[in-house]
């Protein structure tokens, strides 16, 4: 989780590496700004970092919930990538998800458990910069109604 100072810049990160068994390698706490595009493992934001990250280019949402929430609504752009269907859907975005600096993935709120297990995924695959939105679509749409 980030911790934020009073003006919202980020002062600090916990970020995971993970090994190939999906257990966690390595845990440890970065100072400062992040470094988007460079960061091993996976990173959480809080809302704010997710809706300041949602307009910069190279950066790419990804819903992790079941299809029929992601079609219900999502977040402008995101690209769904479920957790049971992780394996089956990667391949035909693997070109569109190694086109991005960083990828965000979210589901439903803090206690789900599928932006965390894809994102884990995509870490083991090599994909460099992952940043896990544990607040998910219950906390943005709950800011924005």
């Amino acid at each position: 989780m980030d911790t934020l100072s009073g003006d919202q810049k980020l002062v600090s990160s916990r970020l995971l590496k993970y090994d190939s068994q999906g257990n966690v390698e390595k845990e440890w706490i970065e100072q400062g700004p992040a470094a988007l595009g460079k960061a091993q493992g996976v990173r959480y934001i809080a809302v704010g970092e997710a809706e300041r990250l949602h307009a910069q280019p190279g950066i790419l949402f990804l819903d992790a919930r079941k299809r029929g929430e992601y079609e219900h609504a999502h977040i402008p752009g995101a690209v769904h990538l479920g957790r049971s269907t992780f394996e089956a859907a990667y391949p035909a975005l693997e070109t569109r998800l190694k086109a991005a600096d960083t990828l965000v993935v979210y589901c439903v709120s803090r206690q789900c458990e599928d932006s965390s297990i894809v994102a884990t995924r995509l870490s083991q695959l090599g994909y460099a910069s992952v940043l896990l939105f544990e607040g998910g679509w219950a906390e943005l749409w709950k800011r924005h109604r």
